[in-house]
């Protein structure tokens, strides 16, 4: 069940990662260890989901690759 919501939930999701790293600049993103950029986008998908009054679907973010354009 929490698998299907998961995936239902996947374009808001995916939203939310790319308002983070296109809101901030190349120089500024890189700069962030994972640990500093999991959490920031720990904090952005709990705030955007509270706002929806949605529980979040996960407990953390696991970052494998990022390609910046």
């Amino acid at each position: 069940t929490q698998s299907q919501r998961a995936e239902n939930l996947l374009p808001k999701i995916k939203g939310i990662a790319v308002d983070v790293l296109t809101s901030m600049e190349y120089s500024e993103v890189r700069s962030m260890s994972v640990m500093e950029l999991r959490a920031l986008m720990m904090e952005r998908y709990q705030s955007a989901f509270h706002n929806i009054s949605v529980t979040i679907p996960f407990d953390d973010v696991t970052i494998s690759k990022m390609v910046f354009q």
